[in-house]
C-alpha cells in the first residue's frame, strides 16, 4: 500500500524532499570532468583539454572578460 501524500498523478510515489547525494559542488566537479574526457577522446591532447577547461571556467566566472 502506497502513502496516499506521496503518490502523484502520472508520476511514481516519491517523498518531496529528496535529497540527492550529490550536492551542487560535486554534480559541477562531475560535468567538468565529463567535458574534460570529451575533450581528450575528440583527440585533444589532455593539457589541450584541460586548458579548455580553464577557458571555459574562467569565462563562467566572469574572468573572462
Amino acid at each position: 500500500m502506497v502513502d496516499s501524500t506521496l503518490s502523484r498523478p502520472g508520476r511514481p510515489a516519491v517523498p518531496d524532499d529528496y535529497d540527492s547525494p550529490l550536492t551542487e559542488l560535486a554534480a559541477m566537479a562531475v560535468q567538468n570532468h565529463e567535458l574534460y574526457t570529451a575533450y581528450v577522446t575528440a583527440g585533444f591532447t589532455e593539457p589541450q583539454a584541460m586548458q579548455l577547461l580553464i577557458a571555459i571556467v574562467t569565462a563562467g566566472i566572469g574572468g573572462g572578460q
